[in-house]
Order: C-alpha cells, then structure tokens, then sequence
C-alpha cells in the first residue's frame, strides 16, 4: 500500500524544477550560484567568498556552481576540457571545506637551505610525488586528498571531522484532514499536527489528531453524533527527492479515542472506547526552503477489530475497523 500511495505521489510532481538565474556572488572568483539558497546557506557563501579572496593558490582553471537540491546543495566544479566533480552538502558547515577542497591547488613546500653554503636542498621524494598541477591539467583529484589541501591551506577548517555526520534538526507540521471509515461508513474531518526529529532521509515524531465531527452515512440514529482524538508516533524516510518534490513513506501507531453520544428526548447517553490503530502513510513536500506545502495519504486498521465487531453501547452503531484519509498543510524544519 504504501509503494502504490508513493508511486501515485511520484507521477503527480515528477514535473521537476523551473530554471532559476545564476549568480556571482563572490565577483571575480570563478564561484557561482544557481537558483534559491535558503538564509542559512548564503550566509555560509557569503563568509567564503571573503576567505577565498584573500587566497592566492586558487585553481584558474575550475570552475564551481552550488544549486539547491531539497535541503541540501549540490557543488559541481568543471574543467576547460569537460571534465567535473559533483559532491553532495547535507550540512551548512560542511560547504566551505568542499568547495576549497575543489577550488585549491595544494602548496608546493618552500625549498630549505643546507647550513653549509646555502645551497637549495631538493623537495623530499614525498613533496615532489604529491599532485600540484592545476585541477585542468591533471586528472580529477580524489575528494581525501582535496579535502586535505584544503585542510593544509586554511586553519579555520583544520579541526572539521573529515566526515561528517548526518545533522539532525527538527520538523513540525499541521494538516487538515479528512476520512472515510469502515464498517459501517463513515466520514469525518478535523486537523492533525507533529512534531519531531529530522536527519537528511528519516523523520521521528510525536503526532495528534482531533476528528471533532464524524457522520454515519447510512441509517444514522436521530441525535447521533460520534468523535475522536489519538496520540501516537510517525517514522518515514524520504525515497525521492527532485528539486523541490520530497516523497516519504512511514509508519504509524495511534491511541484513538472514540465518542459517541444519542439524544432522546433531551436526554443524551454518552460513551466512549479506546482503539489502537497501525498505519501506513505517504507525503509529498513541495518546496525549496524550510518551510513546505504537505499534502498526505494515509491508511490504518484496528488489530482487535478485525474478526469481532465492537459498539460502546447496544443502542449506538458499530465503530469503524479501518480507514483512508487525506490531508493537506505544511511543514516546517530544519536539518
């Protein structure tokens, strides 16, 4: 169920991206940036800009782009003669020391002088082996040694892990839903909202939902009426993501309580029942900053309805023993 929900998801944004116009936000420097960066990444292209500036062993012959994809940004370095090198940046303080490891020639050691006469000593075999011909003119270093030039040029970076791990932030999120339910048929609508722990691919959160009016379809009691409210955890993980379009696919598990109440003859009988209900659920996040447009498919079932049915009251109907739903908000996060 949920590979078919993701797949539909899929084929309905699968449009892609519109162009954006590129920038040049370091002057001269062969350093670009196409499309929209979100507050936190310029400011981290602003800070390099200056570094690089006052640096004399950048490579002439590279040239490097940065573009957002999703939350991350994509930094492409290309050669005069066609060749390039693209690396992935999932977090913010990791861009600098990508880009100058693409950007930087390494330095080359200045020779020593011997005590006796003052002649020039040759390099030891170790400093002459290392590669220090521009990124044009040879081929493409490996991202261990560019890492560690740049590491060697700038102290700023020297004491960054060389390999970061995923960074993790935060997501919250509401939504308006909307639900049919079954056996026997009902529809209801109401709001759900979350809030949790995000890496670059998987989500964790704590999620509420409240279905203040839930109408019986067929045969319904006069004064009839029925709601519910849950608790319970999400888990996804992101399986496409294109420019803007995120699409995830999890988990869920709620605690739903179930109210129902009949008036007669100005009296009204209330009672109510406790459910578990298991999940699975897709989301499509249309956006390029922290803050998204969310539209959900979701489906659950009730493990102790399945072969019984159950009722809070003689007089009332059936509850429900599965349900789809939809809904459309946002989300907002960070990671």
């Amino acid at each position: 169920m949920a590979t078919g929900i993701c797949a539909v998801l899929a084929w309905l944004v699968c449009g892609g991206v519109s162009a954006q116009t590129p920038g040049t936000p370091c002057g001269e420097l062969r350093l670009r940036v196409d499309g929209e960066l979100g507050a936190a990444w310029l400011a981290q292209v602003s800070a390099l800009c200056e570094e690089l500036s006052t640096m004399t062993n950048i490579d002439p012959a590279v040239e490097v782009s940065i573009r957002p994809e999703g939350s991350d940004v994509i930094v492409e370095a290309s050669a005069a003669d066609g060749r390039n090198a693209v690396r992935r940046v999932r977090a913010t303080r990791d861009l600098s020391l990508k880009v100058k490891a693409l950007m930087l020639v390494p330095a080359t050691p200045a020779p020593a002088a011997s005590e006796a006469g003052g002649s020039v000593a040759p390099a030891p075999a170790s400093a002459a082996a290392a590669p220090t011909l521009p990124f044009g003119t040879t081929p493409l270093r490996s991202e261990a040694h560019s890492a560690a030039a740049a590491r060697a040029t700038s102290p700023r970076v020297a004491t960054e892990p060389a390999s970061a791990q995923p960074a993790l932030g935060v997501e919250v999120g509401a939504v308006l839903l909307g639900r049919i339910s079954r056996a026997p048929t009902y529809v209801s609508g109401g709001v759900g909202v979350h809030a949790g722990i995000r890496t670059s691919a998987w989500l964790l959160a704590l999620a509420l939902r409240w279905e203040p009016a839930q109408a019986l379809l067929a045969r319904a009691p006069r004064g009839f009426e029925m709601d519910s409210v849950g608790a319970g955890f999400l888990i996804s993980r992101r399986v496409l993501l294109a420019g803007p379009v995120h699409v995830e696919c999890g988990v869920s598990s709620f605690l739903i309580g179930e109210i129902q109440s009949l008036t007669v003859a100005k009296r009204e009988q209330t009672d109510s029942e406790a459910d578990v209900r298991i999940g699975l659920f897709a989301r499509l996040l249309l956006g390029r900053s922290a803050w998204r447009w969310a539209l959900s498919l979701e489906t659950d079932v009730s493990p102790l309805r399945l072969r019984r049915d159950l009722r809070v009251d003689p007089a009332l109907p059936k509850l429900p023993n599965w349900s789809f739903g939809a809904g459309l908000g946002g989300a907002w996060g960070e990671s």
